[in-house]
């Protein structure tokens, strides 16, 4: 048991990166290493792609619609606008991703992605800007602005860690080709020199003003897969990734014609999900790697009834706490895929699972680092599924912990383990259906409660800040 609390603890440490979502008309989701709930507190407003930041202990630090960035107290950051992220009508599908440099607390880079290919005007590329976290009293500042790396570019952006360990890839596709390009993120900044594979279909159509720009890219959680969807051609292409050399390779084009605009993997990478203009969602069986029978695997898990009122199905993120977040536009709900290791219908669509209090999704939800949600494939992932029976609060923490059980009499035994797997507080029992936990003598930090009640065990995260 140990061995697998450490597992989890060390690749959460990442994880809280991804506590703050904001998103559409002022929606916001804070999930404190838990099931998420709604936050109504954010200043973004955008159609589509958006990103944010949080430190690793889930405390927010920044977020951007591609074009202004807002800091913690939801105020724009200095020097925070015109970002190259469609600055006409905040409408590119992954419109910024944020990435932290490696080996530094501070220095984060927001790289934005214009919309269809600049065919309004604009930039029609990739850029990146530069935040320093140090600066206006630990609000932050943006130092550099609008460096251009790719013109033209798709409206696609993606990253994850390198197989060191330390660096990052980040991955973007230029417009009028198959070419897709991987640039590094390591202490010494971004390598401006990219990794470029011609691979795939090229992203070319002039249709409808470039509207084939529009799509989404997405890696799996492991680094080991690359999923690229072409919005109006219907075009979904899944590749092979080396984490090591930056190299996309091996690629099987579905046989959709779905209209595809997000795509997400399962957490364990075995599942494709896909959504569109059409708001059907789909799932694909990747675990053979071979066209014929992924495309076979083909399973349609919700269309949504067309009428004048409907709220179309669009982008998708895979959370922390190991669940599929599906916007729809102009709802106040969001969908979830609450198994999406589970094959076919089992995989439990909820599509109005979570309420946003009032306020609006629109087609995008937040881009982040895909490699934050590999801990949902670590040894022991399942006990730390946040389940029904006992609730946690406030979490975060300062000193005290509320533990809620349900109405029995039956008796709980409590433990608490550091990251490490070492426990941090004696045992003990109570039947109490509420009890408190003085966490005040702990350093600040990721911990895991352990809750045995009635032959069920459950583990909850806990995280303790000053």
């Amino acid at each position: 048991m140990l061995v697998a609390f450490a597992l989890i603890g060390l690749s959460a440490r990442g994880q809280m990166q991804t506590n703050h979502w904001f998103f559409g008309g002022g929606a916001g989701l804070v999930f404190n290493g838990g099931h998420p709930v709604a936050d109504t507190t954010g200043a973004l407003g955008a159609e589509e792609g958006c990103a944010a930041i949080s430190d690793s202990i889930g405390h927010l630090l920044f977020y951007t619609n591609g074009v202004t960035v807002w800091n913690k107290n939801n105020q724009i950051m200095s020097n925070g606008d015109s970002l190259w992220g469609d600055l006409l009508s905040l409408s590119s599908t992954q419109a910024a991703i944020i990435i932290p440099q490696p080996s530094s607390n501070t220095i984060y880079y927001i790289f934005t992605v214009s919309g269809q290919a600049g065919i309004w005007g604009g930039f029609g590329g990739i850029a990146y800007s530069v935040v320093d976290m140090s600066l206006q009293g630990g609000l932050g500042a943006v130092t550099i602005k609008n460096d251009s790396l790719l013109s033209k570019s798709t409206e696609q952006i993606c990253a994850v860690k390198h197989a060191n360990g330390t660096d990052i890839w980040v991955m973007g596709q230029q417009w009028g080709t198959n070419s897709k390009y991987a640039w590094s993120v390591t202490s010494s900044g971004i390598n401006t020199t990219p990794v470029i594979s011609n691979i795939g279909t090229s992203h070319n159509d002039s249709i409808n003003d470039d509207g084939g720009a529009q799509g989404t890219m997405k890696f799996s959680s492991d680094g080991s897969k690359l999923a690229s969807s072409i919005s109006q051609d219907g075009i979904i292409d899944i590749f092979d990734f080396d984490n090591s050399s930056g190299v996309v390779s091996n690629v099987i084009t579905l046989d959709s014609s779905l209209d595809a605009y997000g795509v997400e993997f399962s957490p364990d990478g075995k599942k494709l999900y896909s959504s569109g203009w059409n708001s059907q969602l789909y799932q694909w069986d990747l675990t053979t790697w071979n066209h014929q029978t992924i495309n076979n695997s083909q399973t349609l898990i919700h269309q949504t009834p067309f009428s004048p009122t409907m709220h179309i199905m669009l982008q998708l993120q895979l959370g922390m706490d190991c669940r599929i977040y599906v916007a729809k536009e102009e709802s106040d709900t969001l969908g979830v895929i609450e198994d999406p290791n589970q094959p076919g219908l089992l995989c439990n669509y909820n599509d109005t699972a979570l309420s946003l209090a009032g306020r609006q999704s629109q087609s995008g939800l937040p881009s982040f680092i895909s490699s934050y949600f590999n801990v949902c494939n670590s040894e022991g992932i399942n006990s730390v599924k946040v389940l029904s029976f006992l609730s946690l609060y406030p979490n975060p923490t300062t000193s005290l912990l509320t533990l809620s059980l349900p109405n029995t009499n039956q008796k709980a035994t409590i433990n608490l383990y550091d990251m490490l797997g070492e426990k941090v507080l004696p045992s003990y029992s109570t039947s109490s259906t509420q009890s408190t936990i003085d966490l005040s003598h702990l350093p600040q930090g990721i911990y895991f409660l352990e809750v045995l009640m009635d032959g069920e065990k459950q583990v909850r995260k806990v995280v303790k800040i000053n």
